[in-house]
């Protein structure tokens, strides 16, 4: 009587043991969230904490987009920018679009978020994207329009921090190489550049 009770107790605790494991899991698979979307949140800091500078117009793109893989994640990032100078003698406005796409390769550090495992406080990444842009510009006394069209590689590093398991915010340094093609009124202007891009920019970042 007594070994068939053991048997019973032993067994009915193995599987609450088993389920306790189970649930978890199947939690976490929930919880393992596959993109991002992101923008740059200097605009808004710069309401609260008065940044030295314009660095708010160096950010390398203002819309950021992720999706995660195992190891690394494909990015897509979109900057735009509008500009009109009202002036006496030369009023000129100026658009900008510029659109990036790379691959970046990850890795977390620090504590573990206390609601999931699998995700850790710090992120150190580092990848390469390909970048476009697109810049006219009008100068209204002149009436004369210029066009540039830039092209080229930008390796990238950055830190990412895990605020919850949704919520994050990040910075990225790069060093763009550009090769510009230049029209102007009365000449065409080809170039290459290489310039260091500066971790000025935070984004804030939303996992779903």
């Amino acid at each position: 009587m007594i070994s068939r009770f053991l048997l019973f107790t032993l067994t009915l605790l193995l599987n609450i043991n088993l389920t306790a494991q189970d649930v978890p899991q199947e939690v976490l698979q929930d919880k393992i969230y596959k993109k991002q979307f992101g923008f740059d949140a200097n605009v808004l800091l710069n309401r609260f904490i008065n940044f030295s500078g314009n660095n708010s117009s160096a950010s390398p793109y203002q819309v950021i987009y992720r999706k995660y893989g195992a190891t690394s994640n494909k990015r897509y990032g979109l900057g735009f920018g509008i500009g009109l100078e009202a002036g006496n003698l030369e009023p000129t406005a100026l658009i900008s679009v510029s659109f990036r796409f790379g691959k970046e390769r990850f890795k977390q550090f620090g504590k573990v978020l206390p609601d999931n495992p699998e995700i850790r406080r710090w992120r150190a990444f580092y990848g390469l994207d390909w970048k476009t842009q697109l810049t006219v510009q009008h100068i209204g006394a002149a009436d004369a329009t210029n066009f540039t069209a830039a092209i080229g590689p930008s390796p990238l590093f950055g830190l990412l921090f895990q605020i919850n398991e949704r919520i994050s915010i990040s910075t990225e340094m790069a060093y763009d190489f550009d090769l510009t093609y230049s029209r102007f009124v009365s000449r065409n202007v080809i170039r290459f550049s290489a310039d260091f891009v500066p971790p000025v920019a935070i984004y804030l970042g939303y996992d779903f």
